[in-house]
């Protein structure tokens, strides 16, 4: 899989670059919508949570430490919930290149987690302007975010991989992974702070394997603190252990799914 990816990398590269430039094509701005939408959004919840709701952070003294806890996680969840759902229909979406091609089945869903692992820098890169304004301080651990936010984007990919492959058998399962998704927020403390959660509940937090990427970027820039080591292991664990998945249920019904869509 590895070298079929590097040997179409040239393709894979400039289809991600070309949906993030045309994913606004027709309107004034075009690509700049990529940076005016993320901002716009922190825009949005600074106002909502600092003047209405009056949300506040106990480690940020500002009024706006809320607003960069949820960006911390959301922005994230964003990329990852996009990485998974596009990457679910991919095949389907991409059939009659597929039939044509003599291209990897999964070339064309390393394209879409590639596209969003882009976008997921772009708005991070955002995200550290803004956190330095909320928090007054620059951390040194913000150079592991590129790396857990590519270790998510890998989680993503095998997913993807297994999902796309799935789907083509069973047409439902793109609406099934959007619910799956939706449902898989709500479990994880993006929109809430993990301290409101009772005692009962955070056991839930050990066996949700998005929670060690999501809690390390909290952590990282809203606390300014080192992810935990355990963490960093969950991640590069779940990331190896989706993409193998991924690979060999691919692999398995590989000689089936041009036939298939």
């Amino acid at each position: 899989m590895f070298k079929a990816l590097y040997q179409y990398r040239d393709y894979i590269i400039s289809n991600a670059l070309g949906e993030l430039r045309y994913r606004y094509a027709g309107s004034s701005l075009g690509f700049f919508w990529n940076i005016v939408n993320p901002v716009l959004q922190i825009i949005v919840y600074t106002f909502v949570f600092s003047n209405i709701m009056k949300a506040k952070m106990d480690m940020i003294d500002s009024t706006s430490g809320f607003s960069l806890y949820l960006c911390a996680g959301m922005f994230a969840w964003i990329s990852f919930q996009e990485c998974v759902a596009r990457g679910t229909g991919v095949y389907t979406e991409c059939s009659s290149f597929l039939k044509k091609l003599p291209v990897p089945e999964y070339v064309f869903v390393a394209q879409k987690s590639l596209s969003s692992f882009l976008s997921c820098l772009i708005n991070y890169m955002i995200i550290w302007f803004y956190g330095i304004v909320v928090t007054n301080r620059i951390s040194a651990y913000w150079v592991m975010v590129p790396l857990i936010l590519l270790l998510m984007m890998l989680s993503g990919f095998g997913l993807a991989m297994l999902l796309a492959t799935a789907n083509v058998f069973f047409q439902d399962t793109v609406q099934i992974v959007n619910v799956v998704l939706m449902i898989w927020m709500w479990l994880t403390p993006i929109v809430y702070a993990e301290s409101i959660l009772p005692p009962r509940f955070m056991g839930i937090m050990d066996i949700n394997p998005i929670y060690p990427y999501i809690h390390s970027l909290q952590q990282i820039i809203v606390s300014g603190q080192m992810p935990q080591m355990e963490h960093i292991l969950k991640m590069a664990v779940f990331a190896i252990i989706s993409i193998c998945m991924g690979y060999l249920f691919t692999k398995r019904n590989i000689s089936e799914i041009r036939d298939m869509i």
